[in-house]
């Protein structure tokens, strides 16, 4: 299992092969436990990501060799996901 504040690699499957990055868990977790937001209604939120069986989200940073970037990946069913629906590998780096 990957915890906040861990070094990971996140693998996407391409069409033209594999693409892998390594990045770091910024924050990791449960719909239950995030954070309201303002002018969003947080129950309704929640409600969605229970009715997607999302387990976990987790934000996370990387950089792509020009510059720092920060995505949110879902745990559905023990498989990772983007929000395009894209799957994902979420390891601990070697």
């Amino acid at each position: 299992m990957i915890h906040t504040g861990q070094r990971v690699s996140i693998t996407a499957a391409r069409a033209w092969g594999s693409c892998t990055a390594y990045g770091r868990i910024e924050s990791l977790k449960t719909p239950a436990e995030l954070p309201d937001i303002q002018g969003i209604e947080a129950a309704a939120a929640r409600k969605i990501l229970r009715e997607w069986h999302v387990s976990h989200v987790a934000v996370i940073t990387y950089n792509d060799g020009r510059r720092d970037l920060t995505f949110c990946a879902l745990s559905v069913r023990g498989r990772w996901y983007d929000l395009r629906r894209q799957e994902l590998t979420i390891e601990p780096a070697p």
